[in-house]
C-alpha cells in the first residue's frame, strides 16, 4: 500500500462547503482534522519488490517499477465492523 497526501486549498475550500451545508441538514461536524490523501493498493505484487518503498526523509526510489495495464478508483465506505471498498471506474492503460 502507498500513501500520499494531498495539498490542495480548494479541495480544502470544497470539504468546507460540503461540511457545513451538511451541518445545516443537521449532519454533526467530522471532530478529526480534514486529511486528503491518496492510497494506492497494488496486488500481485511480489514482497521483494515493495521492498523498494522509501519514505519522504529516505534516499533513494520512491516506489518500485511495476508494469500495469489498468488501475481503478475505489470508494471506501468506513463501518464499524471495518472498511467496504467497491470500484468506482477502471481505466485502461496504453501498455507500450
Amino acid at each position: 500500500m502507498f500513501w500520499a497526501g494531498v495539498e490542495a486549498e480548494k479541495l480544502d475550500l470544497l470539504q468546507k462547503d460540503v461540511e457545513d451545508r451538511m451541518s445545516e441538514l443537521g449532519f454533526a461536524k467530522e471532530n478529526r482534522p480534514f486529511t486528503p490523501h491518496l492510497t494506492w493498493r497494488a496486488s500481485g505484487i511480489p514482497a521483494v519488490c515493495c521492498a523498494g518503498l522509501r519514505s519522504r526523509e529516505m534516499e533513494g526510489p520512491l516506489v518500485p517499477r511495476i508494469c500495469a495495464d489498468r488501475f481503478s478508483l475505489f470508494e471506501s465506505i468506513l463501518h464499524r465492523t471495518g472498511a467496504e471498498y467497491h470500484v468506482v471506474q477502471t481505466f485502461e492503460l496504453a501498455v507500450k
